[in-house]
């Protein structure tokens, strides 16, 4: 009975770890893609690969800490804060990226 126990509370835990990480992805997505000039599905759909591989790497940027704070946290608040500050450095490195360049 104890390993049960183990078991659902293990599961339950995973999941809803899961639900939050793809939350909060879809959010970082949504804001990202409004915080640039440009209509990256638009432009996707047009078969722009270069727009593609942008927002890509900007989710690749995003899920690399967020995955490490999955990790590291052991509350879903302490994983929000890491996740919300991840995107808030992710948004803020690109906007700097674009003045300078």
């Amino acid at each position: 009975m104890n390993q049960d126990y183990s078991f659902l509370t293990s599961a339950t835990a995973f999941v809803v770890a899961f639900v939050a990480a793809g939350l909060f992805t879809i959010a970082f997505k949504l804001i990202y893609q409004a915080a640039t000039p440009y209509n990256e599905r638009t432009l996707i759909r047009e078969g722009n690969v270069a727009a593609a591989v942008t927002l890509g790497a900007a989710l690749l940027g995003y899920i690399f800490p967020l995955a490490s704070a999955l990790e590291h946290t052991v509350s879903l608040i302490e994983f929000a804060v890491w996740a919300l500050l991840a995107g808030v450095i992710q948004i803020v490195a690109f906007t700097i990226v674009r003045q300078v360049v």
